[in-house]
């Protein structure tokens, strides 16, 4: 049996039509190969560089990584790195939704309570420590980091993730 011209022209647009949609159905919560290798680099760089770092202002790897996931990784990417082994991967995944004002990032800060984890903070000349639950909590904390106010909290708000904290510390 022949098939007519305009069946044999519309068939493999109609095979590409229904892969891609297909592919596009795929689980969205699913990270990518490339976004996971990033991640896999920034844990081993071991620091959360906030920009230029040092008297020459050096742009550094980590930070280009920082811009990587910024450019490339998807929210839901990101929220799944939230939860990645690596506390400077999570530092740095939850940073970018904050800037982004990725509106869930309240959530995810609830999610992180007892994240006593410690990152090493590069900033400038002005390097730092903190655990993990507090960097989120003062990229959320008016005055600190108002890059993007549409997802800070209040101080009333601030103050009672403290307390969480505190009290998440003592259990330990």
């Amino acid at each position: 049996m022949k098939l007519p011209v305009k069946h044999i022209t519309i068939l493999p647009a109609l095979i590409f039509f229904c892969y891609n949609f297909c592919v596009a159905q795929k689980d969205s919560t699913k990270t990518r190969h490339s976004i996971l290798k990033v991640a896999r680099q920034v844990s081993r760089g071991k620091t959360v560089d906030r920009g230029p770092v040092g008297f020459s202002a050096t742009l550094t790897k980590q930070f280009d990584r920082f811009i990587f996931l910024w450019n490339n990784a998807t929210d839901n990417e990101l929220v799944a790195l939230t939860n990645y082994k690596s506390a400077v991967v999570r530092a740095y995944a939850f940073e970018i939704l904050v800037l982004k004002g990725y509106s869930g990032v309240k959530t995810i800060l609830n999610q992180h309570i007892a994240d006593n984890a410690v990152i090493h903070i590069r900033s400038g000349c002005i390097n730092s420590t903190a655990p993990v639950n507090f960097y989120f909590l003062q990229l959320l904390t008016p005055g600190m980091n108002d890059k993007n106010l549409s997802v800070k909290l209040t101080t009333v708000e601030v103050e009672a993730i403290k307390r969480k904290m505190m009290e998440a510390k003592a259990m330990k």
